[in-house]
């Protein structure tokens, strides 16, 4: 018996989403001739910038900080004779509109201690739009499965295989950097947006 022709395609479905949550990664540094200066410091530093978190209204449960680490503070040459205190802090669910005011408040408040790491966008509504991604996927591996099969002058039969690929979700589209201008009383943030993107590579059975 003859095997049954088959068409495999990968179908592709995104969906744009608007980014609606910031996740900001703050940290407080010092350097002193002493471990213990060292730490008073970073700790003085970073006490101020969890007050103006708490004091911007963000939840407790939406801020984390992070271990302290302390090691031999370097120099272009070299080790000096200095210590460096560092610890991180995590605020989360900050939205579009709060961002630039409680960055510039909150690096304010730690003085020349106050460090940003960085900032990710994210949007709280990946999994409503994952079927409308999955949806649109599949629409665009039909339509190629059906190109390739008139061109063969087939029909399309039975699906037989479909398999999602693993990296289905959301990720960024035409996002833009933020800087921190500690001049400013306020930051621009531009959020850009996101993509929740699908792939789906299903078989389709060639009809005579």
């Amino acid at each position: 018996m003859p095997e049954t022709a088959t068409v495999s395609v990968v179908g592709t479905g995104i969906v744009d989403i608007e980014p609606d949550t910031l996740v900001i990664r703050f940290g407080s540094e010092a350097r002193a001739a002493s471990v213990r200066d060292a730490l008073a410091r970073c700790s003085s530093a970073m006490t101020a910038m969890v007050d103006a978190v708490r004091a911007a209204g963000v939840a407790d449960s939406d801020r984390q900080t992070g271990p302290v680490s302390v090691e031999t503070a370097w120099r272009p040459d070299g080790p000096s004779n200095e210590f460096s205190a560092n610890q991180s802090l995590t605020v989360r669910g900050t939205t579009v509109e709060q961002a630039g005011e409680l960055i510039t408040a909150v690096t304010l408040a730690g003085g020349d201690g106050a460090r940003v790491h960085g900032t990710s966008w994210h949007a709280s509504r990946v999994d409503e739009m994952l079927p409308v991604a999955r949806e649109a996927a599949v629409a665009d591996a039909r339509d190629k499965a059906a190109r390739y099969a008139a061109l063969l002058g087939r029909g399309l039969g039975a699906v037989v295989r479909i398999e999602e690929g693993g990296n289905a979700g959301a990720r960024r589209a035409g996002a833009r950097s933020a800087g921190v201008a500690l001049e400013s009383a306020s930051l621009s943030m531009e959020p850009g947006r996101n993509e929740v993107r699908v792939s789906v590579e299903m078989t389709w059975e060639l009809l005579p």
